[in-house]
């Protein structure tokens, strides 16, 4: 079948097109419904890593952790390895960790962990809580994987 006649009619979500053969009256028409959506996935990146503190006892601190990526990654806190419970002094955030009323035992390495579909990153941060009164140097290590 030759067609002699054509148009074609298109939009956003959809591609229509008329054929018309003049030899036998037939018409034929296509429709093309488009569905694309396109997602575009993307590894954990930082956009803010905590920062390693020195701070006296009773007060507070605030680790920073901004990340993005898509889907968004998760983010999760430890402490030496360990995860870290929320509590009534412990307050994590979508973007932050707050440790509120600190005592010497919160002292240590905080790592903040992101991960989506397609890589995970993390990065540490060292607290060191220093008791009422006391004026020693102490020296703190920031590193980011």
């Amino acid at each position: 079948m030759c067609f002699t006649n054509t148009s074609c009619f298109c939009s956003s979500t959809l591609i229509e097109c008329l054929f018309c053969s003049s030899a036998n009256n037939r018409v034929l028409i296509l429709q093309f419904r488009l569905q694309s959506s396109f997602i575009f996935a993307v590894p954990p990146t930082f956009e803010t890593q905590p920062q390693s503190a020195v701070a006296q006892e009773k007060t507070e601190v605030v680790f920073h952790c901004k990340l993005s990526g898509s889907p968004p990654p998760a983010v999760h806190w430890t402490k030496d390895g360990d995860p870290i419970t929320p509590s009534d002094y412990v307050v994590e955030t979508e973007d932050q960790l707050r440790i509120m009323g600190l005592i010497p035992s919160d002292s240590g390495y905080y790592q903040c962990h992101a991960s989506n579909e397609l890589g995970s990153r993390q990065a540490t941060a060292q607290l060191v809580v220093r008791a009422n009164g006391e004026t020693s140097i102490i020296s703190v290590k920031c590193k980011a994987n």
